[in-house]
């Protein structure tokens, strides 16, 4: 007898209904993150579209199906495929890179890129047979990632207090509450909500420079958000780029804890990274190695960590369990923090190939070896092609930067009893930081591993030591110290980048420490969570109402430390936050954002050294932060042009289009230009140079 079978399209909806189902504890999970998502946008802007509503509500849904894709592509088993937290980071990350890629190359707006990707994601939900029954579930896991994910929102929302209200006007100016370097990023978000390819666009600073190297990949969902809800690039990083990235690393912190030891400690990892203070509050009070604050002024990093939070996690589950495609997803997602932060790639991808070197049992140890040293001698080709070709900073170790750097360190401390020991512990008062003696290394490295952890430096050693006494000393109890290793090894031996591009010439080496202050936040707090489990006077007291109350009484510590956190608490650091712009010149980049192509060129008339013109109006400028002197010198002659031809010629020659002019400036032009402005507000002016430009090229022809 014939058997009937169902029409494709009906097997397909069964399809992608079996296998983007999730459980009641998941679905608030992700209604959560639509909840505060939204409140984000709305506490920024002031409103939400429909449309961006819309996106919003399928953006949680639309990153944990595809980081289940993903997982389910590498058979990485019922266990963490249900791991919502997990899920919603993967699928971040395959996010931004996926997005990244394809407005590199391609001439399409970001709106229909997005459509794309999620229809590509129903479709291969509908192909794919239904996901086997997954076992129950034990205990309370599902309970405490659904508290993890509210942890972390809150957390993200408090710590980010300042962001949310990132804009205030006072007489004749507009205030911006967040670290200048926000004018910047938002440029780079403008970039990617073009409909032009990256590539092809070039420079996103300055007109006619090719697209450098760069750590992209997390601009895409701020960039997303922006095209959805109608917010400017500057609003987007508030509402959404950093508190994402904020609640990402919880989530990330929750997961690799969860691998490790159980849903159980993974809350506490979560709680202990994003609810506690860094070590930068107590101790040493090196402001500088503020976990929290760095964090903030440069959000990349949050993205870079939570990323390789999954690379440790796949490499040591796929090697636990023996699965190759496990371990080459972890090494895929060590290898693309390059385009996250590309600082945490340099002390991350030793770590993993460490980890493999002796977690691994599928190879023998002297393969084993052998795949260690053919990586290492890639690694060195490649950073020795990076140095001579100029690709990117200096990265061939050769110890030449530690005495700067440690002296940087030792300036940034704040005067305090400690310090005073620490100096006379180093044995030369006048110079501890000199690394050629060996008192002086060795105190700046512990000196650095304290400034940087804290307490946490505390936990290990005390962990470690019970471990050995109850003779429960296994190979994690190494991670933190291999770690660490490598961390010190990388801030003492990378050289200093005397010429970046962009940033400060410590940042290769001062900005991996944000990595070294998160695992080992989450392996001390996660491990700590299990030793108390484990106390039989303890078993009787845990309960949910003992865990939860805590966590939402330490919710005061982000509420308290998060406003004002974005002016830092050194004497230099205000003065790179709450910068003041004039009204009129905020009115004049509206104008620009609003009205004009993404391709044209403007420029301000005072060369725009912090990027403020570039960063509000979204486009990019002739001369603008750190430009050549040869382009100054023909915006001079652009200023010195007294004639209509002499201005016409001078305008084609640079490309600049959109003209603002400072009240105070004066100029030679013509008045008949002068007294023509296309828009001008509170003594700033703004002209459209594009028909002159043009009647110069037809004159030329």
């Amino acid at each position: 007898m014939d058997t009937f079978e169902q029409p494709r399209i009906v097997r397909g909806w069964r399809n992608l209904r079996a296998n983007a189902a999730v459980s009641w504890p998941d679905a608030a999970c992700l209604a959560l993150c639509t909840s505060f998502f939204a409140g984000w946008c709305i506490a920024v802007g002031g409103s939400l579209s429909p449309s961006g509503l819309a996106y919003l509500l399928a953006l949680p849904w639309v990153l944990a199906l595809m980081g289940r894709l993903i997982l389910r592509a590498v058979k990485a088993g019922p266990d963490l495929a249900r791991e919502t937290p997990l899920l919603i980071v993967l699928g971040a990350a395959a996010f931004c890179v996926l997005l990244t890629l394809a407005r590199l190359v391609l001439d399409l707006d970001l709106i229909y890129l997005n459509l794309i990707l999620f229809t590509l994601i129903a479709l291969a939900l509908s192909l794919g047979p239904p996901e086997p029954v997954t076992p129950p579930e034990p205990g309370r896991a599902a309970a405490r990632r659904l508290f993890a994910t509210f942890l972390s929102l809150a957390a993200a929302t408090l710590w980010c207090w300042d962001l949310l209200h990132p804009v205030h006007q006072v007489q004749g100016a507009v205030v911006f509450r967040p670290f200048r370097d926000y004018f910047f990023h938002a440029n780079m978000v403008a970039h990617f909500t073009g409909d032009r390819g990256v590539l092809a666009l070039g420079n996103y600073t300055i007109s006619g420079n090719p697209l450098m190297f760069y750590h992209y990949f997390s601009y895409l969902l701020p960039a997303s958000i922006s095209c959805f809800a109608g917010q400017s690039a500057y609003q987007s990083l508030a509402s959404s780029w950093v508190p994402l990235g904020i609640f990402l690393t919880g989530l990330a912190a929750y997961s690799l804890a969860s691998a490790w030891w159980g849903s159980g400690a993974g809350l506490c990892a979560c709680a202990g990274l994003l609810l506690l203070p860094d070590a930068s509050y107590y101790g040493l009070y090196n402001y500088f190695w503020s976990y929290h604050w760095t964090m903030q002024i440069t959000p990349g990093c949050l993205y870079g960590v939570a990323v390789a939070a999954l690379a440790v996690l796949f490499v040591d589950r796929g090697a636990q369990r023996r699965r190759p495609a496990l371990i080459g997803l972890g090494m895929a997602c060590g290898v693309l923090t390059v385009g996250f932060k590309a600082q945490i790639f340099v002390v991350l991808m030793p770590l993993l190939v460490l980890w493999f070197l002796l977690w691994d049992r599928m190879l023998p140890w002297k393969v084993r070896t052998g795949v260690v040293a053919l990586v290492a001698a890639v690694g060195a080709v490649l950073a020795i092609i990076v140095v001579r070709h100029r690709a990117g900073p200096p990265l061939l170790p050769d110890g030449s930067g530690a005495s700067d750097y440690l002296a940087l360190m030792w300036g940034m401390m704040p005067d305090s009893y400690l310090k005073r020991q620490a100096f006379a512990l180093a044995g030369d008062p006048t110079m501890p930081w000199c690394p050629h003696t060996a008192p002086g290394l060795i105190g700046g490295a512990a000196l650095l591993l304290a400034s940087t952890l804290g307490i946490l430096l505390i936990l290990i050693v005390v962990i470690n030591i019970i471990d050995i006494i109850r003779k429960n000393f296994r190979l994690l109890n190494l991670f933190p110290v291999v770690l660490l290793v490598i961390y010190i090894a990388a801030a003492l031996l990378v050289p200093v980048d005397h010429n970046p591009c962009i940033g400060v010439p410590y940042e290769i080496k001062h900005r991996q420490f944000v990595w070294a202050y998160f695992a080992c936040s989450v392996w001390c707090w996660g491990r700590a969570a299990t030793l108390l489990r484990g106390l039989r006077p303890l078993r009787a007291v845990v309960n949910p109402v003992t865990v939860v109350v805590p966590c939402l009484l330490l919710l005061a510590v982000p509420f308290w430390l998060g406003r004002g956190l974005q002016k830092g608490r050194y004497y230099w650091s205000p003065q790179f936050c709450n910068i003041r712009v004039d009204q009129g010149l905020f009115d004049c980049a509206e104008f620009l954002r609003t009205r004009i192509h993404l391709e044209d060129i403007v420029q301000d008339s005072e060369g725009d050294e912090r990027l403020v013109l570039g960063g509000l109006s979204e486009r990019r400028e002739f001369v603008a932060y750190r430009t050549l002197a040869t382009r100054e010198a023909d915006l001079a002659a652009l200023k010195r042009a007294a004639t209509v031809p002499e201005l016409s010629e001078q305008a084609a020659k640079t490309g600049i289009r959109w003209y603002v002019m400072h009240p105070q400036d004066r100029i030679s032009w013509p008045s008949t230009v002068l007294d023509r402005p296309v828009f001008s507000s509170h003594g700033f002016r703004m002209y459209d140079l594009g028909s002159l430009a043009a009647s110069a090229r037809v004159a030329r022809r």
